[in-house]
């Protein structure tokens, strides 16, 4: 079981990931992710571990 603060911040990552990509491109930095979902860097490695893109999945069920 995933533990609630634990959700949210993946959620919280996952929907200000996309909105900075909509909008900067793929030129985001992973800094400026990581202030906006107002989550550490090193949550944000934890959590995704490199820059390459989420599977669909995790964006689809962000944007429902």
């Amino acid at each position: 079981m995933v533990r609630a603060d634990t959700a949210r911040n993946h959620q919280r990552i996952v929907g200000v990931a996309v909105a900075a990509l909509e909008e900067i491109g793929p030129e985001t930095t992973l800094q400026q992710i990581a202030e906006q979902a107002r989550v550490s860097v090193t949550t944000l490695y934890r959590r995704f571990g490199n820059r390459d893109p989420p599977p669909q999945g995790h964006v689809r069920g962000n944007r429902a």
